[in-house]
């Protein structure tokens, strides 16, 4: 097998995942959510995560909302039923 022979498979989500990261990374946030509602592909991703369970536990609710409304997460995931 020759070098030219040679390919490498990669999904179209994970490319589009790779630049929702550059754009985030950059702050380019409107950005990365116009291309998450066009493309349907969202990132989920927390920046720190140990912030973001430090956050729930001791009930800092606005900040754990502000990280989860960019996510997609199932409702029943973000429901507790007792």
């Amino acid at each position: 097998m020759s070098a030219s022979d040679a390919s490498i498979s990669i999904e179209s989500e994970d490319v589009i995942r790779l630049i929702l990261q550059f754009l985030k990374e950059n702050n380019l946030v409107d950005s990365m959510r116009e291309l998450q509602l066009e493309s349907g592909v969202a990132l989920n991703t927390v920046d720190d995560i140990d912030g973001f369970l430090s956050d729930i536990r001791y009930g800092r609710w606005d900040s754990v909302l502000q990280q989860v409304v960019g996510l997609r997460i199932p409702s029943e995931k973000l429901v507790c039923v007792l």
